[in-house]
């Protein structure tokens, strides 16, 4: 961890989870089921796959292990660095290298649907991070994705019916292109301490190293503010605050030599819940 972090955040490692094939990709862990964590196994493979483990979780409720092996929930094929858990029990979710955006039902073993992107103006590297921004800025509610290993940073329309969502167009925003090859991003909490202006985190897999990058009121990030958390770190991969503790959540993504592993920082305020 880069020294100006250290003094008010600590990280440790999980380890890998246990049943679920390499790489990993994007976790979650529901809102109403802090008891187990989902996360993409077998990540941007036709074979990719959503597991769910269950863990364990201190009297101060930080995770600090697994309970168990994990359990196959769903085909998700091509499935990548981030999951978005949505209001009425959806999950959605970015296919690299495929251009793909597709919503999982929760409790169904295959996509509702899955969408080919570049049909709706994304252009470049395909998407593997996806967010959304946060209530606390003026474009709340909207949705972005990050390309790798580009970084060009879009706006993703979507339209909702029902609890069914649909692609209605993706703009190039324009904003500065994220460097360092971006696997994952996610929006920090307010209120975290170091955090005076609005910001992302972001895993940056072809630097080996994971930054902090302030964002404007639409979330989209703001050129010359990248700092680094991580000036150190093997292949980072996904980002995700959970909503217990706000603990940040990231992993490898092929760490040569060894199976890919979760890792922990604490010391983030808890992220808003998922609200429509």
């Amino acid at each position: 961890m880069h020294p100006d972090f250290a003094a008010n955040y600590t990280f440790s490692e999980l380890g890998p989870v246990p049943g679920v094939p390499g790489p990993l990709g994007g976790c979650v862990i529901l809102q109403n089921d802090r008891d187990h964590l989902l996360i993409a196994g077998a990540s941007e493979r036709s074979n990719g796959a959503l597991y769910r483990i269950k863990l364990r979780r201190n009297a101060c409720g930080h995770i600090i292990g697994y309970d168990g092996s994990a359990t196959k929930v769903a085909d998700t094929p091509y499935i990548d660095a981030n999951i978005l858990e949505l209001p009425g029990g959806s999950l959605l979710y970015t296919g690299w290298q495929v251009w793909q955006l597709s919503q999982l039902k929760l409790g169904a073993s295959t996509p509702l649907w899955t969408v080919d992107l570049t049909r709706y103006g994304q252009v470049g590297s395909s998407a593997g991070g996806i967010g959304r921004v946060p209530p606390w800025l003026t474009a709340a509610g909207e949705f972005r994705i990050v390309g790798w290993p580009d970084g060009r940073w879009h706006k993703l329309g979507l339209s909702v019916d029902a609890g069914v969502y649909g692609v209605t167009q993706v703009t190039d925003t324009g904003a500065m292109q994220l460097s360092g090859g971006p696997g994952g991003f996610a929006y920090v909490p307010l209120g975290s301490v170091q955090f005076t202006k609005p910001s992302i985190i972001l895993s940056e897999w072809s630097a080996s190293e994971v930054s902090v990058i302030e964002v404007d009121q639409q979330g989209n990030p703001v050129a010359g503010t990248r700092r680094r958390m991580f000036s150190r770190f093997p292949r980072p991969w996904g980002a995700y605050f959970e909503p217990e503790t706000g603990d940040f959540l990231f992993l490898t993504w092929a760490r040569p030599g060894l199976r890919d592993s979760v890792f922990i920082v604490q010391g983030f305020q808890k992220p808003p819940p998922v609200i429509e």
